[in-house]
């Protein structure tokens, strides 16, 4: 499955910072969906902002990444139908995002590819209600996001090897340097 369009589940520091790393491939429209708007938008502008005031990237290039990320309280069927990629970046709390991917698994296609950003939780654990498995790892952007090219893609218990290099793939799309974690302990590999 091609992905082009990826939903990013909270507006936080890591939220934002992970939308702005997708918007680097002009192939990718990215929507970061939060239950609350606190000036996301507005937050991302004045990062990529900083990124040309540091000669990083142009003007021409900020508006570019901007254009391509949008903000939503409205978590809909539509959004979500459309969805081939979604990164869970919520607060660190196993109920919360067991439930988050319940609600999404039930909004979305059945090939939508399901990350979670958590840092030190159990991808196995946090995907327990899903019934597709296969289709979800985690992926543990460090912070922050924009700066630091390691994210670790921990594999579940039942990830599949297909799902965990196509994600591999696409965070070296956007310059990352990705490495699969093929157990899921705590910490991942390095901690």
């Amino acid at each position: 499955m091609e992905v082009k369009n990826i939903l990013i589940y909270g507006s936080g520091l890591m939220g934002r910072g992970i939308a702005q790393v997708f918007a680097r491939n002009p192939q990718y429209k990215i929507t970061l969906f939060d239950i609350a708007n606190n000036d996301v938008m507005g937050l991302i502008k004045d990062s990529l902002h900083g990124f040309v005031d540091q000669d990083v990237i142009t003007q021409a290039e900020a508006k570019e990444q901007l254009n391509r990320i949008s903000f939503s309280t409205d978590l809909t069927k539509e959004l979500c139908q459309n969805t081939d990629l979604v990164v869970e970046a919520v607060f660190e709390n196993m109920e919360l995002k067991q439930n988050v991917f319940e609600k999404l698994e039930s909004l979305c296609r059945q090939d939508t590819i399901f990350c979670t950003n958590t840092s030190v939780m159990s991808p196995t654990e946090i995907g327990k209600k899903l019934h597709n498995k296969s289709r979800f790892v985690g992926t543990h952007f460090w912070n922050p996001a924009t700066l630091i090219p390691l994210v670790e893609v921990v594999k579940s218990k039942e990830s599949s090897d297909a799902i965990a290099k196509q994600v591999y793939g696409i965070l070296e799309g956007v310059g990352k340097k990705p490495v699969i974690c093929q157990k899921d302990v705590p910490g991942f590999i390095a901690n």
